[in-house]
């Protein structure tokens, strides 16, 4: 007999046993029928378990259910040791191109994988959908409407100008430097006197505009905690992830780790807003 204290004893009965019907799981907990649904019903709504049909004769279908393949990696594994291993073998690859060319393959793998959970058409919507599905794995992912220019600038109230900054080289009744409402009432200056031009950017291209901000990817957490080394290859990893899921380069903007449990901070964003030393292009390579 068997004690049902936990989803992992149904999972790893359905594991040993293969696809059973409701009440062989009852009577191998020697619990109700009722209890066993619960379980089963929570399982199935994350993917665990699979219902199967039987018909047979005349009378009504019996129902058995076996685990997916997604239930057979939450029970009992050493997915994770082989994951390490795997890991340290390819950070351990003295051939730098080789080693970028396995990264790339398990990031076009991965962003495959997690492509089909993710929505939108801008970047904005894209980057919004893939930290919601983040955050439905427990993983702490924010998506920022902008933080960093294309000019690598960061945003400033400053940087906008109001018409009570603008100046012109005419004085009038509104005080010196300032633009008089109407200069030229009737449309045309006094005589012995000539239209003095007004701030206008409409017709000057190379007049310095705001630079328009980036959308951002604010990681809170890493995804993969224990694979991060002095090479910061697992960095590399997520900026190749996050370009194929958005179909353009994406880099590291900042990065902070801290203590042994290797806390990080980590900032994502369109290659367009890193500088010319950008973190991407040195991770691997020290």
């Amino acid at each position: 007999m068997e004690h049902l204290q936990s989803d992992n004893a149904l999972l790893n009965l359905l594991r040993v046993r293969g696809d059973l019907k409701i009440p062989e799981m009852a009577d191998a907990f020697e619990v109700t029928a009722t209890a066993i649904r619960q379980r089963l019903t929570r399982l199935t709504a994350l993917g665990y378990i699979q219902r199967s049909t039987n018909k047979a004769g005349r009378g009504r279908p019996s129902h058995s259910y076996e685990l997916t393949l997604a239930g057979a990696q939450a029970s009992g594994n050493l997915l994770l040791s082989l994951t390490g291993a795997m890991w340290q073998a390819i950070a351990a690859l003295d051939e730098y191109d080789v080693q970028q060319r396995l990264l790339r393959q398990i990031a076009k793998s991965v962003a495959h994988e997690i492509s089909q959970h993710i929505t939108g058409e801008t970047l904005e919507e894209r980057m919004q959908s893939v930290a919601d599905y983040f955050r439905s794995r427990y993983i702490p992912f924010e998506a920022n409407e902008s933080q960093f220019t294309e000019n690598d600038g960061l945003a400033s109230d400053t940087d906008q100008s109001s018409d009570t900054d603008q100046s012109t080289v005419q004085s009038g009744t509104n005080g010196p430097g300032k633009l008089p409402k109407e200069p030229f009432p009737s449309g045309e200056p006094p005589e012995g006197q000539e239209r003095r031009p007004t701030l206008s950017t409409e017709n000057e291209p190379n007049k310095e505009r705001p630079t328009p901000l980036l959308p951002i990817l604010n990681a809170q957490a890493c995804p993969f905690p224990g694979l991060l080394d002095e090479k910061r290859l697992i960095c590399r990893l997520e900026e190749l992830i996050f370009s194929e899921l958005f179909g353009q380069k994406i880099g590291l903007k900042v990065s902070c780790v801290s203590g042994q449990s290797q806390m990080t901070r980590c900032t994502f964003a369109p290659e367009t807003s890193l500088t010319p030393d950008s973190t991407s292009e040195k991770i691997g390579q020290s």
